[in-house]
């Protein structure tokens, strides 16, 4: 239970106004190129960082910085540098991901998009109390095993709008596919109910779906912490252990099996 409600600050007041007003100038701007707009966000950064202490949401983000949504999320992923400067210049998405390829080869086997297919084989070796994953194939009701990672929406008219309106305020940052189940098709990072990042490949799904939650100041599900862990530790490396038993010993076969291959 909340015993007091935090003193509110006015985060124009705590950042440089020089800084606001290129935020603004910014946000007004209809129409930039990428470099240019990639110079502004990394000025407007002490405001964003100010959001982030506030706790403001992902609309307010959205609001005030309304290119981190566009040029399929890169300007999340740099953001995600800034916060986090220890994080690999270079994460080696396919390699991870193909090593994760090699878990329950018999899990999933109908997903099409391989990336999206091992991160859910990975996603199995992360337990979760109170959830089970026996089935080879996903049970013809919701998709438990994989609905806190990945849906498919089926490609109609208005399915992704209407999904998009059903969602609920306690929705986390999710992958997308409009597509028939299991099938590849245009992907969005969707965010919440008013925000989402439509990107071209999986691998650029997943690095963004992984950066968005530092990024916007977004609490982990629980479902997902594990899987957050181990891609921290061995993906991003912007940490050295997790609390996890599981994925400490799970991260340290994926460091051993790269320092092979070097």
């Amino acid at each position: 239970m909340r015993k007091f409600k935090r003193a509110r600050m006015d985060s124009h007041t705590a950042v440089d106004s020089a800084i606001v007003a290129r935020a603004r100038s910014l946000r007004s701007m209809e129409a930039a190129e990428k470099s240019f707009v990639s110079k502004e966000m990394e000025a407007c950064f002490p405001l964003h960082q100010m959001f982030l202490f506030e706790k403001k949401t992902i609309d307010d983000f959205a609001d005030m910085f309304p290119y981190l949504i566009k040029f399929q999320g890169i300007l999340i992923h740099q953001t995600f540098s800034r916060i986090a400067p220890a994080c690999d210049p270079r994460p080696d998405y396919k390699g991870v991901l193909a090593k994760c390829l090699l878990y329950n080869s018999q899990r999933y086997i109908n997903v099409e998009d391989e990336y999206i297919r091992a991160l859910l084989r990975i996603y199995d070796q992360m337990p979760v109390r109170g959830v089970q994953r026996k089935l080879n194939r996903f049970p013809s009701t919701e998709m438990h095993a994989v609905e806190h990672l990945v849906r498919w929406i089926k490609p109609t008219t208005n399915g992704f709008d209407s999904y998009l309106e059903s969602m609920s305020d306690e929705s986390h940052p999710h992958i997308v596919c409009i597509a028939e189940p299991m099938k590849t098709g245009p992907l969005h990072v969707v965010l919440n109910r008013n925000v989402t990042v439509p990107v071209k490949t999986s691998i650029i799904a997943i690095d963004i779906l992984f950066r968005s939650f530092t990024v916007f100041g977004v609490p982990v599900p629980s479902e997902l912490i594990m899987l957050m862990d181990f891609l921290a530790l061995v993906l991003y490396k912007t940490k050295n252990q997790s609390n996890r038993i599981t994925v400490n010993k799970l991260a340290a076969l994926f460091k051993e099996a790269a320092k092979a291959e070097d």
